[in-house]
């Protein structure tokens, strides 16, 4: 049995994309089963879903607390939620980001890494940061469970409220294609210069059907939750204040030139740059940022 652990943020379609991965091992003949988590009801705040797949029938129907693949289809769930917990050593993590996997901070008992620019392909392909069918098709690739014309297949199944099939069909291409697999190694070695294997990960505590990291509550600002930054093109800006008028949470900061932005408390939303009559800001990825 494989068990597997979706990490999303609110809005990004982690629980959708559970239900359309699942559909696509039942097109393959196999028994898979989509669990749900709904903690909190809120466009940002991190959420997560389970998956669990085997060639026998399933009749555990609990959260999963020691998946041996993770999949993550945002950039900055990392920094609130602890998405490694439980992991089973030599385990996938498949990440939607513009890092390689040795940019990344990756446990050692991380078996195999995939990732794929999950952000810049949805901006190209969608116009929005959503990235849950780039990553079925990112998933895909890095795992080898299901194939891109069962995942196909499932999409055409599915029913989606801000996309149409074609779209969805070329995000999961262009994801399953676009992904990169580095495998690591599976040992470390002793100051001696022998090798041990990888200590297994802590096991998960006894929460009952509560999971952890989808229900642990950690300070947060509105910049966490963030996949895009707005950028102010400084020579354009003519300090109309209409980014001011229109910013939901209220984190424009008036410069001696130029308006700018609080980025403790910028959710990304990117309604400035739309109502920018000066197309003075751009929304570019949160990976791609500088501080």
């Amino acid at each position: 049995m494989h068990e597997i652990r979706i990490h999303g943020r609110g809005g990004q379609g982690a629980v959708l994309a559970s239900t359309i991965l699942a559909k696509a091992l039942v097109e393959e003949g196999r028994h898979a089963v989509a669990i749900p988590s709904f903690g909190f009801e809120r466009r940002g705040a991190p959420v997560a879903a389970f998956l669990r797949c085997a060639d026998r029938p399933i009749r555990a129907m609990t959260n999963i607390y020691a998946p041996d693949i993770i999949l993550c289809i945002d950039t900055t769930v990392g920094r609130a939620v602890d998405i490694f917990a439980g992991m089973k050593p030599g385990g996938t993590l498949v990440q939607a980001t513009g890092l390689t996997a040795d940019e990344l901070d990756v446990p050692p008992s991380v078996g195999r890494v995939g990732v794929c620019d999950a952000v810049g392909l949805a901006q190209a392909i969608y116009g929005r940061p959503i990235t849950n069918t780039i990553m079925l098709g990112a998933c895909a690739r890095a795992t080898g469970l299901v194939s891109l014309e069962a995942l196909e297949s499932a999409l055409e199944q599915a029913s989606f409220r801000d996309a149409g099939l074609t779209q969805n069909i070329e995000a999961a291409r262009r994801g399953f294609h676009e992904t990169t697999v580095q495998d690591r190694a599976r040992i470390e070695d002793n100051a001696d210069g022998t090798a041990q294997p990888v200590a297994p990960s802590a096991a998960p505590p006894d929460n009952g059907d509560l999971c952890p990291v989808a229900t642990r509550l950690s300070p947060m600002l509105p910049g966490d939750w963030r996949a895009l930054r707005p950028v102010v093109a400084r020579e354009k800006c003519v300090k109309c204040a209409v980014c001011w008028t229109y910013c939901p949470t209220q984190c424009v900061v008036e410069r001696p030139a130029w308006f700018d932005f609080d980025l403790r408390v910028c959710k990304g939303c990117g309604v400035c740059a739309q109502e920018c009559p000066q197309r003075a800001i751009a929304m570019i990825p949160e990976t791609d940022a500088r501080p």
